[in-house]
């Protein structure tokens, strides 16, 4: 009998001590919980905000979440546009030039313009610093996609605030078909953030391409990134070939305006096709593209 209750003892310590062991590793995990209640830890957490806002991940929803810190395979593509505006002394735009860098020819082209200083009389530049990150996730275990588009803003915020247009389209080969379930747009800045739902008013939508109009709020002034997402079911097998794009107003527009377009390859960068003169309104940036295989 006394052996017995020594064993049993025993069985009843380590029990103890696994339970009080238990919250400990618990509070070293979480190390973030969103609005949704979507628990990260430090490395989860990391490798979401080495991407997104903090906007587009406090609202993340858990299916969201597991779709791309689980997902089976990703693919990225990301691409860095300036657009310098050379002026003359008095202020007279003379000419624009727009390039579209990889990462190292951006950091090269940042060196140099350090390096070259200006006399105060001659021809000055202002640039318009964008990097448009295009990301694909595949879930296995859902058998669905996401496509994420985010352009964010690198020398503050642009001085138009108007209208911006964030929008993808994409192509498949073989088999391969997609059915979009759900999707969200975030403008996230200094002044404030905002959330564009799925098939809200701002949102244009086509079986194989989607696109936001974000409206800048007006007091963005020192950092600005705009985001949109969608969720896709997908059938069959094939590659799928996504090109996005976001087209900066140069002047004010009503919302109407901003959404006269088509989803065109043969649109402002591969994707958005402006009627009604609409594209003269808007600074024509190139697209990004990646192919991703399912």
């Amino acid at each position: 009998m006394k052996k017995i209750s020594k064993n049993l003892l025993k069985i009843l310590f380590a029990f103890l001590l696994v339970i009080t062991m238990i919250p400990r590793v618990n509070a070293q995990s979480a190390y973030y919980t969103n609005s949704k209640g979507v628990v990260m830890t430090q490395s989860q957490y990391e490798f979401l905000a080495s991407m997104y806002s903090e906007t587009k991940i406090d609202n993340f929803s858990q299916d969201q979440f597991n779709r791309r810190v689980y997902a089976d395979v990703h693919t990225t593509e990301d691409v860095y546009v300036i657009e310098e505006q050379i002026k003359d002394p008095n202020g007279n735009l003379l000419d624009t030039n727009v390039m579209e860098l990889t990462e190292e020819e951006y950091r090269l082209y940042k060196e140099n313009s350090e390096s070259n200083i200006m006399p105060a009389t001659a021809n000055s530049v202002t640039t318009s610093e964008v990097k448009m990150t295009l990301q694909v996730y595949t879930h296995t275990a859902s058998q669905s996609v996401s496509i994420d588009l985010s352009t964010r803003w690198l020398n503050g915020a642009p001085s138009v605030k108007s209208f911006d247009v964030s929008a993808f389209r994409f192509t498949t080969t073989s088999n391969l078909q997609l059915s979009r379930f759900d999707a969200e747009g975030y403008q996230d800045s200094d002044a404030g953030s905002v959330v564009y739902s799925n098939e809200g008013g701002n949102s244009m939508w086509e079986t194989n391409a989607y696109g936001t109009s974000m409206n800048i709020l007006d007091n963005a002034n020192n950092s600005l990134t705009l985001e949109i997402g969608a969720e896709y079911y997908y059938f069959g097998s094939g590659t799928l070939r996504v090109t996005g794009t976001y087209q900066h107003a140069t002047r004010n527009v009503t919302l109407a305006q901003s959404q006269s377009y088509n989803f065109s390859a043969n649109g402002c960068g591969g994707v958005v096709e402006f009627y009604n003169n609409v594209g003269n309104y808007y600074n024509s940036n190139p697209g990004v593209s990646l192919s991703h295989s399912l």
